[in-house]
């Protein structure tokens, strides 16, 4: 094989490499991916022509360590770059060294697996020291990527999200578990031997002290290996090791991934106590600042329980665990999503509907239902509250057309209620008109005038309960003929006191049941059925003594009439004013109610009503 000269320049971005406590390394290019450079000065042998010793050309080393250092450099024979590993030629003359090199090679051939860099070929070179090549794999270490994070803060970019963080660390779960099924144990998972690639590849480096289960315990002896601060408790023991020590050391990576921070800090002997005095440490307690979700915390300390017993029985429950809380994290995160949609169109509709105009009610209607699903998709939307806010205190210009006809209706149903009360006292009167002629009181002219009068106004007020104006409000004829009919009485009892009292009550009562342009017919009404009486005696039209009796007509009877205008218009007055502000509460209301409703789907509100 030709050697280039190890000082030579190479042609390619950073390279760095990744050695572990035992000085093994992996090979990896960190920063931009480059090209690699045409051999165009290579000769094109065939396959059969180009020699074992010409088939690699090397180019630059990317990491070095105890047991041996790692090459780039340039499979001749199909034409790729590959990473390859030798060991140091005096340590290939040590057998357990050359043992240990054998074992790395082997455990990490047979584990084809995507996270797993493959291993292409195992030789001798001219010198007679082992190698194996391997994919050449590029990327940033998990160790470099939290690093950076903890350095710029929340500055992270977007392809360092936690949440994509968490679906390579998935990969890595399944990788190792897949390792376990071929009973092979990693014993080094930490940050620094997992890579993340530019185009989405997850890699578990480093299976240099990888151990095999021994078929007879379902369990591996240990030598002791590891990396201090994330190597489980029974290591450190040098006790028999199963798939819960990779379980806490993914568990270990986890929390660093979590909160950037590692699990264990200190000196190498501090960093041996602490993991075997396994006090537990949540990740949102140890990175307040980083809104960890309790799910994280629970599934972190479970898996870096100091007891095995306590932890996950194997890497695919930790995996489940995770994947279960990451299901519902991008249901989330797309709900989120959805609801800025939603709020977005809401705030577009809400500043159509504020200008007002043709359309402005079906905008209003729109901005409501978009600003429901936004909240129904994130109830905690800001954009889409302040939205909603906005709508609900503002109002619209305009009475929406639902709202006002449900309001009418309202107003039908509490007619029936009024128009069935007043026909009953109307009709009550009548009832009582015989009483008053065995009593000799009014003549029976006069008791058949009050009769007919009143009766008629009942009759007018059953009619409107059996079918009431669309708008809910009284008809004109309600309190002329009920004025008329309060009239009336004066001929019986020769005295304006009753009929004034009368015409105050039915002043209140017509006005507050009046639309707002003919609220004066009850007090222009109610009024004449006091002041006509008054007029037609004092003129001599009729005879005085039919309306007053014996009384003369004096400043007395002149007061009193004054009297009886002025509670009639303080009654009128008082209805008009308290109509006002209950058609304002109404109308408020009952626009409200519309709004509310806007918010729910259309199923929904039909539902409700």
């Amino acid at each position: 094989m030709r050697v280039a000269p190890l000082a030579a320049p190479v042609e390619q971005g950073p390279i760095s490499g990744a050695t572990s406590a035992r000085g093994t390394a992996f090979a990896f290019e960190s920063g931009e991916h480059t090209r690699a450079k045409p051999h165009s000065d290579v000769p094109d042998p065939s396959f059969d022509e180009l020699p074992e010793s010409d088939r690699y050309d090397f180019s630059a080393v990317l990491g070095e360590g105890g047991m041996g250092e790692v090459r780039l450099c340039v499979d001749r024979r199909v034409r790729r770059p590959v990473a390859m590993k030798l060991i140091r030629p005096e340590r290939a003359a040590l057998k357990q060294d050359r043992a240990q090199f054998v074992r790395e090679v082997l455990a990490q051939a047979q584990l084809e697996h995507p996270a797993i860099v493959p291993v292409y070929d195992m030789g001798t070179d001219e010198t007679g020291s082992l190698y194996f090549t391997m994919r050449r794999v590029q990327g940033l270490t998990l160790e470099q990527i939290i690093k950076g994070l903890r350095n710029d803060g929340d500055a992270a970019p977007p392809d360092h999200s936690q949440h994509r963080l968490l679906v390579a660390f998935e990969s890595v779960c399944l990788a190792v578990h897949y390792a376990h099924m071929r009973a092979v144990f990693h014993c080094d998972i930490k940050p620094a031997n997992i890579m993340l690639g530019s185009f989405g590849e997850v890699y578990v480096l480093d299976w240099g002290i990888a151990a095999h289960a021994d078929p007879d315990r379902d369990v591996s002896s240990n030598s002791g290996g590891g990396t201090p601060g994330y190597m489980a408790p029974e290591q450190i023991r040098q006790q028999p090791i199963d798939a819960r020590t990779d379980v806490y050391g993914l568990g270990a990576t986890l929390f660093e991934l979590l909160t950037h921070r590692p699990l264990h800090r200190g000196t190498r002997a501090q960093l041996l106590e602490r993991t075997l005095v396994g006090k537990p440490v949540r990740p949102s307690a140890a990175a307040p600042d980083l809104d960890i979700a309790p799910e994280l915390d629970a599934i972190c300390m479970k898996a870096t329980a100091c007891d095995p017993s306590e932890r996950y029985a194997t890497v695919k429950e930790l995996h489940d665990a995770l994947d279960a809380y990451m299901a519902g994290d991008r249901d989330l995160a797309l709900r989120r999503a959805m609801s800025e949609k939603h709020a977005t169109i809401a705030q577009a509709f809400r500043e159509r509907a504020q200008k007002g105009g043709e359309g402005a009610i079906e905008a209003r209607s729109q901005a409501l239902s978009s600003v429901g699903r936004a909240l129904a998709f994130d109830p905690e939307n800001a954009a889409a509250l302040r939205t909603l806010v906005s709508l609900m205190t503002e109002g619209p210009k305009e009475m929406p057309k639902d709202a006002r006809a449900e309001m009418h209706g309202a107003e039908r149903s509490f007619q029936r209620t009024r128009a069935v009360a007043g026909a009953l006292g109307f009709f009550a009167w009548v009832l009582l008109l015989p009483v008053f002629y065995l009593a000799g009181i009014g003549t029976l002219e006069a008791l058949l005038a009050n009769a007919f009068t009143w009766s008629a106004a009942g009759s007018v007020l059953v009619a409107v309960a059996i079918k009431p104006r669309p708008d809910g409000y009284s008809h004109v004829v309600e309190p002329v003929l009920g004025a008329l009919a309060v009239s009336m009485t004066t001929l019986v009892f020769h005295s304006l006191a009753l009929t004034a009292t009368f015409a105050t009550v039915l002043a209140m009562g017509f006005t507050l049941a009046m639309r707002r342009n003919r609220r004066f017919v009850p007090f222009v009404a109610t009024s004449l059925s006091v002041l006509a009486p008054w007029l037609l005696a004092t003129f001599h039209i009729i005879r005085p003594e039919i309306v007053f009796g014996a009384s003369k007509i004096g400043a007395g009877l002149h007061l009193q009439l004054l009297s009886a205008l002025v509670c009639i218009f303080v009654a009128a007055f008082f209805g008009m004013r308290l109509r006002e502000k209950l058609n304002e509460v109404q109308e408020k209301t009952y626009t409200s109610a519309w709004q509310l409703r806007q918010l729910l789907p259309k199923r929904a509100t039909d539902t409700v009503r």
